[in-house]
């Protein structure tokens, strides 16, 4: 049961008022306010939540307001119920009701956000759900693509499901946790409490793994925070996505244990793969090819640089399909992690169990492989990690996203099907397409869009906030 000192006094603040003229953006609900749109007299001097006032005095919405970052304040509530009752808060007491009020924002929003997710994955919430799909996918006689159990999603997606600065990311009962604003941090002890409160909704045990870490937090000038809560968890966790199982490393995986908002793009390569040679580069724990392979690709070469994640990438490949398993030689003792960072990650595929029945770990550097390959496919997925984390790195990814897509296309047969991906939040959609428009051109080759990408519906997007459509991806058919 939440208690009101779960949110200390601190957390509220004062009052917002926006300059004259500045509140178009937020009657659209567009979730961001910038230092220079607020009235600078009397603003609250800590981090904390504030109701936001046009011009003319009106209440807009209750948000997060941070004083030490250019995006100052992000829309936490616009809830006319919730914007009466900070109002009407009695004198003296005041703080006292609008914390208890913030502690209810934060269950309803954790609740109204696993309600969408039960409707998503029905199969997983039903009881007895987690019971089903308990065996090996059998490659092309597996259920159909799609309809398959799935118990690995995205529970909160920050502003996408209108909870500025929190990402919840369940994985078959771990849930890993990531604060990344400093008002959304004076949160932290009811978000937990709520979480705990959800348990008899959730089919597995909970276990709260937080990774508070990265560029996100330096911005709010917040430490990194990585620890469990309460009783530890695996730190391996396998989980299934439409019937196949898949392993997120939680504690030392990239982003939160795995690429979770992929999850449409593979199924659709996967169901296009009957019958086909298939490249997939830049595979880290060989989700896509798990899905080809179970589509009946005849050939599959998956190549990362990172030894762990291919290694991770053969325990899958073992568990969904027992035929091809066999024990790799030397373990995992003293390898790089699964950030693939690790200045020894470059070794020969010789590294891994024999190669079978069409299907290929080479665990070696994207650059190196495409340059020494000769060997064409009907299919080439490109998925590289993000090449512009900041806006003064546009110049340089976009050389090497044309670069990266020339060398990749000079691997795929004429006719054949070319998935290009990119996370970088500083390349739109437009100028994506004019990169590989260019890689295209300058191979002399020519390509239809077959399918945009498909959002992950566990990972929605506000229709005001462009800046949270991060994540682009193109299939195209290439002559």
């Amino acid at each position: 049961m939440l208690q009101k000192d779960y949110i200390s006094k601190t957390a509220v603040s004062g009052n917002l008022q926006l300059k004259r003229g500045k509140e178009g953006p937020l009657k659209r609900y567009h979730p961001y306010v910038f230092s220079g749109a607020l009235d600078s007299r009397d603003l609250p001097e800590t981090p904390g939540f504030a109701l936001l006032r046009d011009a003319d005095s009106r209440a807009l919405a209750i948000v997060q307001y941070n004083p030490g970052s250019g995006l100052c304040a992000r829309l936490f509530s616009t809830a006319p119920r919730d914007l009466e009752r900070w109002q009407g808060a009695s004198e003296g007491e005041a703080w006292k009701e609008r914390q208890s009020l913030l502690g209810e924002i934060v269950v309803r929003k954790l609740k109204e956000s696993l309600e969408l997710r039960k409707q998503l994955f029905p199969a997983y919430f039903d009881p007895g759900g987690d019971a089903i799909a308990q065996g090996s996918p059998k490659k092309t006689e597996s259920a159909r693509a799609g309809i398959g159990l799935t118990s690995g999603f995205r529970w909160v997606n920050a502003e996408g499901d209108f909870f500025p600065g929190l990402i919840l990311d369940y994985y078959a009962g771990a849930v890993v946790l990531q604060i990344s604003t400093a008002a959304c941090e004076l949160l932290r002890p009811v978000i937990l409490a709520s979480l705990q409160d959800l348990t008899a909704e959730i089919p597995h045990p909970l276990h709260i793994l937080e990774r508070s870490d990265g560029s996100f937090r330096r911005a709010e000038n917040l430490p990194a925070l990585r620890q469990w809560h309460g009783e530890s968890g695996d730190p391996e966790v396998w989980f299934q996505e439409d019937g196949l199982w898949l392993l997120a490393d939680v504690e030392e995986g990239q982003k939160t244990g795995f690429f979770l908002d992929m999850r449409e793009m593979r199924i659709l390569v996967g169901a296009l793969s009957s019958g086909k040679s298939v490249l997939n580069l830049f595979a880290y724990t060989g989700g896509f090819g798990l899905h080809c392979w179970r589509g009946g690709a005849a050939r599959l070469v998956q190549v990362d640089r990172s030894r762990r994640a291919m290694e991770v990438a053969y325990r899958q490949i073992a568990r969904n399909f027992p035929e091809l398993a066999e024990e790799p030689r030397g373990g995992s003792q003293d390898v790089d992690s699964l950030d693939g960072d690790s200045k020894s990650s470059r070794l020969g595929s010789s590294d891994f169990p024999p190669q079978k029945d069409g299907h290929t770990f080479i665990c070696e550097d994207v650059d190196l492989y495409l340059k020494q390959s000769k060997e064409l496919f009907d299919i080439v997925i490109v998925d590289p990690p993000a090449f512009a984390k900041k806006k003064a790195d546009v110049s340089r990814a976009v050389k090497a996203y044309r670069n990266l897509y020339r060398a990749a296309l000079q691997r795929l047969k004429p006719g054949g099907l070319f998935l290009a991906c990119s996370c970088s939040h500083f390349i739109d959609d437009e100028h994506f397409q004019s990169i590989l428009i260019e890689a295209l051109g300058a191979e002399q080759r020519q390509g239809q869009i077959l399918q945009n990408h498909r959002l992950a519906p566990c990972h929605p997007v506000g229709l005001s906030h462009r800046e949270g459509r991060y994540l682009k991806s193109l299939m195209l058919r290439v002559y």
